[in-house]
């Protein structure tokens, strides 16, 4: 057996793989036994015992495979369940993989348990789409990438449509990149010439200002630099680097270089860490470039003698560069001479860059040495001019990532002390650094510490969305395997405006390379980088846009005499005015307050709402009004879901529209410790055995006089004079239908009729009904169009782009109300009811009155019958084992059909199946007479239903029959 569904899947799948002849022997028996079968056309039989002569050859070629730590969770469809690198990499994983039955279902189902909502096959077709829809058609995503027999490029735009809607954040930039320059559109021909309104900026933006005190600092700071010194360590270091970098090459290989080795050779014979093939690959490389190698067609010689017995001078030469700081050239030393070490495995790294966990090498390299100190000058120059163009009293919160040393960190702090409402939060991804910065920043009490992975969601490690105006990172990102997502994991943590100030280096830096080079973990994103580790000013640039950033900018300039330094300060700023920049004197309005962005951020003073709930209430309403007319579709208001906090005063306004749904506003306030909260309720937490209602809540529409036009439907005609005076006016071509559907007519009719007008055309359908919902208490309920709105929602549903909607009337519910619901109606309002002159909208809500949960042994001693319809169904099974738990002793199953296999796991009490079609009155009256005569019946759990999965507009008349019958 190759392939096992679960016998709760809607079609119990088994998949039979063999030679011909068993095949067909297996193929007769199953057509004497009425079982449904398809023959597939396929070139092997997978997972059989047709492919145990070749298991053990496929075991040793996947010998040389070697998984490593995975970003996100894979589900493996040999266990069922989430598995990481160490289950990949046991020897008879892949095996066991061609000989054992896949487990797709089941790993589907786990994937959905896990949240999984969204799932996209990656294979020549759409076969596994079609077997995940039979188990999760419902709030699930089924997306195929490709299709046989249609073109590539259509399924995959198709493909990004379908994500899109899924709500899947997609990387825009990348899919639309163009290399192609921006022009002005042409003019038309009647108006030849153009009127722009030119947009005013201010003199001195925030940004700017830190730029312009950055260069203030690059320049003078410039002048005490010894550029030709610095230079002459540059090229000494170059000549380092190729001794030590041969001086591998002789470890691994010997002399084989004289005669030209490539890459692959070196790190197998000096069994060098598969991690380390990039970082070799880029020493070699460096070497070719510096004229010490050559490489032809990927193997490499020597292009002239290494200077091996000039390393001792070139040592001593170093630190006569090194401005006395001679734990410099030490580290330096240590870490050539145990180059072949480190890649090898036979020693940590870090114990080799930090010995005895001492930092002092690279803390002065950063911090204290002329190169790193020119640096970080300009970064607190950047940091002193954002400080200034703040607003006094207003928050400013700083997180500094891959702190490490603190080198950078220490000649920050200074520029902050003194400045009220501060915090400054240093983390690093090693407890060890960030203990060791807690001891050397002790005096700054403004400050917390941390650890952050990079690598790793920001928020899923504690860190708030838009809580920061600052990021700092030095010489870290480009650690990070791949940057793009490092810029993705950091953006949201900052404020709109806010800033991502980075000391990067930003050219090849021979030093670094056979230096801390081994540190640096293999790199995902070769192509971005070109080969490189190290980014150019325009590369960064290039990145921080596809990240969100709107500006990027670095110090030294170009053309500037230090801009050749290898190193920069690179300033991002996020679309958006800072908040810390706003200035309150003139608020553009009462209500909204001063415009953020251009696309509805805003930020306003509402503390005068804080302890007034009225005023609270009517700000609320208000800015929803204004927010969803400027931003969104003028949907009604919606009250404030919390109290106003007593500490309320500054909030941030922003309009959120929602593929297929209604929008809303989002307000945030800030507290008084500075971060800024969301005024909504607490989010829902698990609430296993919680009952639902619906409940229906009054909708404040405001009245509209002018008439309104629809395409009425046969028996709406009727009542066109009627329906005239009212302002519902009949128009054959208008853009939506409307059918007022009457009482008297059964479900079946009904249905028919709605389904017709769905595929009579495509444009929008609004049903009447009346009494469908039990609004108002005492009401009576009309069966047939409380199913009609089940229908209709499925319609919507499986058509999310048409306006199909549905108001329920009362018996004496007057036309005028009508009026107003139609007026209401949207794509995101779809579902109104309308009762008096009163619209009223649904929801679902816990319901708090429900009986208690029945204790476990509520039917214990009861020994009459408890009856289960639909009983080997999904909802049958479930009713069946609840009885069970609850200590039912008797239980009669009624179902047309039986599922041997599932009976026999039914076990203890007594059972009894009763062959019965519930929707035959005269089968299900004989099965409840003998049931009530041999015992009695003690209840029934009704779970039979008809399966018509297909869409609306593709059911049969049977098959509507059958459902709606």
């Amino acid at each position: 057996m190759s392939w096992i569904s679960p016998p709760t899947t809607v079609r119990n799948i088994r998949y039979f793989p063999g030679r011909k002849p068993v095949s067909a022997v297996f193929c007769a028996t199953l057509s004497q036994h009425d079982i449904n079968y398809r023959r597939l056309s396929v070139t092997g039989a997978a997972h059989s015992a047709l492919l145990e002569p070749i298991l053990d050859r496929f075991q040793d070629a996947c010998a040389g495979l070697h998984a490593e730590p995975g970003q996100i969770p894979i589900i493996s469809t040999l266990t069922a369940d989430v598995i990481d690198e160490s289950t990949l990499n046991q020897a008879d994983y892949w095996r066991r993989h061609m000989r054992q039955p896949v487990r797709f279902i089941q790993s589907i189902q786990v994937a959905h348990q896990l949240g999984t909502r969204v799932f996209l096959e990656m294979g020549p077709d759409a076969q596994l789409v079609a077997c995940g829809q039979r188990e999760y058609r419902d709030n699930a995503y089924w997306i195929a990438s490709a299709r046989r027999n249609k073109e590539a490029s259509v399924v995959l735009n198709q493909a990004l449509l379908q994500l899109y809607a899924a709500g899947v954040a997609l990387p825009w930039a990348d899919l639309l990149a163009g290399d192609g320059q921006r022009i002005a559109a042409p003019c038309y021909p009647f108006d030849t010439e153009r009127y722009w309104k030119e947009r005013v900026s201010p003199a001195c933006e925030p940004a700017d200002a830190a730029l312009s005190a950055g260069l203030e600092v690059a320049s003078r700071a410039a002048t005490a630099l010894d550029l030709p010194r610095l230079e002459a360590l540059k090229q000494c270091a170059t000549r380092l680097h190729a001794i030590y970098v041969d001086q591998l090459v002789q470890r691994c290989t010997g002399d084989a270089i004289e005669n030209g080795v490539d890459a692959m050779t070196i790190m197998r014979r000096g069994r060098l860490l598969p991690r380390y093939q990039q970082l070799l690959q880029r020493l070699l490389n460096n070497c070719v470039v510096d004229g010490d190698y050559r490489c032809t067609d990927g193997r490499y010689v020597r292009a002239r003698p290494i200077e091996h017995q000039q390393r001792e001078s070139l040592l001593t030469e170093l630190a006569g560069y090194c401005e006395g700081f001679q734990a410099i050239p030490d580290t330096i030393a240590r870490a050539g001479d145990r180059l072949y070490e480190m890649m090898s495995g036979a020693e940590e790294p870090v114990a080799i860059i930090f010995p005895q966990s001492a930092s002092d090498g690279v803390e002065v390299l950063y911090q204290e040495f002329s190169f790193g100190r020119y640096f970080n000058q300009i970064a607190a120059g950047v940091l002193r001019g954002i400080v200034q163009t703040r607003q006094p009293r207003q928050p400013l919160r700083i997180l500094e990532v891959g702190g490490g040393t603190g080198g950078t960190t220490a000649w920050l702090l200074p520029e902050l002390n003194g400045v009220p409402a501060l915090e400054y939060h240093f983390t690093d991804i090693s407890a060890l650094f960030t203990r060791r910065a807690q001891q050397k920043f002790a005096d700054y009490d403004f400050v917390k510490y941390s650890e952050l992975d990079l690598e790793k969601e920001a928020q899923s490690q504690g860190f708030q969305a838009q809580s920061y105006d600052l990021i700092v990172a030095a010489n870290v990102i480009h650690a990070t395997r791949h940057i793009g997502r490092t810029l993705d994991n950091l953006r949201p943590l900052l404020k709109p405006g806010g800033r991502l100030l980075m000391r990067e280096i930003t050219q090849p830096m021979r030093l670094f390379d056979f230096v801390f080079g081994p540190l640096v973990l293999p790199l995902q994103d070769l192509d971005a980088r070109e080969g490189e580790l190290f980014l150019t000013t325009a590369q960064w640039q290039q990145q921080c846009r596809h990240a969100g950033f709107s500006k990027v900018a670095w110090l030294p300039q170009d053309g500037s005499p230090t801009a050749g330094m290898s190193e920069h300060i690179i300033l991002a700023t996020l679309p958006g005015q800072a908040v810390s920049a706003v200035t309150f004197t003139a608020p553009s309005e009462p209500v909204l307050g001063q415009a953020l962005t251009d696309n509805g951020d805003y930020l306003a003073d509402w503390s005068d709402c804080a302890g007034q709930p009225e005023r609270f209430n009517a700000r609320w309403q208000e800015a929803w009004r204004l927010l969803s007319q400027r931003h969104g579709d003028a949907l009604p208001v919606e009250p404030p879901p919390v109290a106003a906090p007593e500490w309320l005063g500054k909030v941030r306004l922003s309009w959120q529209n929602e593929a297929f749904s209604r929008g809303q506003m989002r307000v945030e306030a800030r507290h008084p410790a500075g971060e800024w909260l969301p005024l909504s309720p607490a989010e829902p937490l698990p609430a296993p055995q919680t009952h639902y209602q619906w409940r229906w809540t009054p909708l404040n529409v405001a009245s509209i006089d002018h008439p309104l036009t629809f395409s009425f439907s046969a028996g709406t005609l009727a009542r066109s004079d009627e329906l005239a005076q009212y302002g519902i006016i009949h128009d054959p071509h208008a853009s939506s239908r409307l059918m007022i559907v009457e009482e008297s007519e059964d479900t079946l009719a009904l249905a028919e009729k709605v389904i017709a007008a769905l595929t009579a055309s495509a444009a929008g359908l609004i049903v009447v009904t009346r009494r469908a919902w039990r609004v108002e208490e005492n009401e009576a309920l009309s069966a047939s169009h409380h199913a009609l709105w089940a229908l209709l929602r499925v319609a919507a549903n499986e058509q999310p782009e048409r306006l199909l909607a549905a108001i329920d009337l009362a018996e004496n519910t007057p036309w005028e109300t009508l009026h107003q619901g139609l007026s209401a109606v949207s794509l995101s309002q779809r579902w109104l009811a309308a009762r008096g002159d009163t619209l009223w909208l649904p929801s679902l809500s816990p319901n708090t009155g429900c009986a208690a949960e029945l204790p476990a042994n509520v039917f214990t001693g009861d020994s009459r019958w408890h009856l289960v319809t639909g009983a080997f169904g999904g909802l049958g099974r479930l009713a069946v084992n609840w009885l069970r738990e609850k200590g039912a002793r008797r239980i009669a199953l009624l179902a047309p059909r039986v599922d041997e296999s599932w009976l026999r796991d039914v076990e203890g009490g007594q059972t009894r199946v009763c062959r019965c079609d519930v929707g035959d009155a005269g089968q299900l009256a004989t099965v409840l007479d003998d049931l009530a005569a041999n015992g009695g019946i003690a209840g029934a759990i009704h779970a039979a239903g008809v399966l018509a999965d297909a869409p609306l507009q593709e059911l049969d008349d049977h098959q509507l029959a059958a459902v709606f019958g």
